[in-house]
């Protein structure tokens, strides 16, 4: 959680591409390679989520999801369980190892239509919190050393 511009979401995403990992777009499905992907969940792809998360579970690719606190929270509880909702097509299936969720937000007192972490959140989750005033430039220097010197990757 943390203002919103700060780098977030760009802190998990630069984590994962200077990891090998590479992106794919909501509509693309991995390719049977050996290599790492991730999807992300955004504001402009928020409204086929469950699909998203559907994709990752099952072929066990992380996803980031930028504001999450703007996204139906309900949607997540079976996926932090390691399982596939009632509802998806994939339910029963077992789903291949390597899914997690990185999610960012902003806090709900500050910001329009997001809503506040649910305690049952918080026990399935890390939870951090930017309460110092970084600026972004703070906050890519800060990325940057985590990376071993690395600029991030936007």
């Amino acid at each position: 959680m943390g203002e919103s511009g700060l780098g977030k979401s760009t802190a998990f995403r630069s984590i994962l591409l200077a990891s090998d990992y590479e992106q794919l777009t909501p509509d693309q499905t991995p390719p049977d390679d050996k290599k790492q992907y991730f999807y992300q969940i955004t504001a402009q792809n928020r409204d086929i989520a469950e699909r998203i998360l559907d994709k990752a579970l099952l072929h066990g690719i992380p996803v980031i999801v930028d504001e999450f606190n703007m996204v139906r929270s309900g949607i997540f509880k079976s996926y932090l369980d390691g399982k596939f909702p009632k509802a998806s097509p994939y339910y029963g299936q077992t789903p291949a190892p390597g899914f997690v969720l990185l999610m960012t937000g902003n806090p709900p007192e500050k910001y329009k239509g997001r809503s506040p972490i649910t305690p049952t959140l918080i026990d399935q989750t890390v939870c951090m919190s930017w309460t110092k005033p970084y600026t972004p430039t703070d906050f890519d220097e800060i990325l940057a050393a985590a990376l071993g010197g690395k600029p991030p990757r936007r």
